[in-house]
């Protein structure tokens, strides 16, 4: 093979290298969770999402630091840790932090998902950020209605229902 023969096979490989990759990464784009899905964790995500138990952990660990109970640190004039600061104050934007059972108007939601480094919360150079499985999470959440619940300690008791008895003697 000459010099031309060498330069134009590199070329031709180069091109389909570029070509592959290309697919390859159409294909991944399209296999990735976006945020706006929770089937493919199915199995590892529970029938109701609840507040105390799934969600305020995700907050409190990706999102309190700037927008939690430390009025000093607030940031945006957002609070994530009060019902009324996540779902019912209206964001700079015109929107809310969270819409119940609406992922698309759920401001905080969408700055979850984005790919833009400038829209994204938690911001990158925190060097944190929700895992597919927590996106997942919060997205159905979100569905479920997004209901923010008091402190356990701050819940009223209920009594539990009684269980029946089989055999009354022994009671």
């Amino acid at each position: 093979m000459n010099r031309n023969q060498v330069v134009m096979t590199f070329d031709i490989c180069m091109e389909r290298v570029k070509l592959w990759l290309g697919l390859v990464i159409i294909v991944l784009m399209a296999c990735a969770c976006n945020g706006s899905t929770y089937e493919e964790y199915a199995e590892a995500m529970p029938e109701k999402v609840d507040f105390n138990h799934h969600i305020k952990p995700i907050l409190s660990d990706k999102c309190y630091a700037c927008h939690g109970p430390d009025k000093n640190a607030v940031k945006a004039n957002l609070r994530l840790d009060i019902h009324e600061g996540a779902l019912k104050k209206v964001l700079e934007s015109g929107g809310y932090a969270f819409v119940a059972g609406n992922v698309s108007k759920s401001g905080a939601y969408q700055r979850m998902i984005s790919e833009d480094p400038e829209f994204r919360m938690p911001p990158p150079e925190f060097n944190l950020s929700l895992t597919a499985y927590e996106i997942a999470l919060m997205a159905k959440w979100i569905d479920q209605g997004a209901e923010y619940k008091a402190h356990w300690s701050y819940a009223d008791l209920k009594m539990p229902e009684l269980p029946s008895v089989k055999n009354s003697d022994w009671v």
